[in-house]
């Protein structure tokens, strides 16, 4: 049996990570310098 279809959630983000939202805010802790990764990802949680 061959692969006919790919489904992508472009919602989300692709990891391997337990949560996208680590993948997410290390990311964005590499273009933020002075906020934690903690902090950046109390910020995202407020939010999402």
């Amino acid at each position: 049996m061959s692969t006919k279809w790919i489904f992508f959630d472009f919602d989300g983000v692709i990891t391997l990570d337990k949560s996208g939202s680590f993948t997410t805010c290390a990311y964005l802790s590499k273009f933020i310098p002075n906020k934690t990764f903690d902090e950046i990802l109390s910020i995202y949680r407020t939010w999402h």
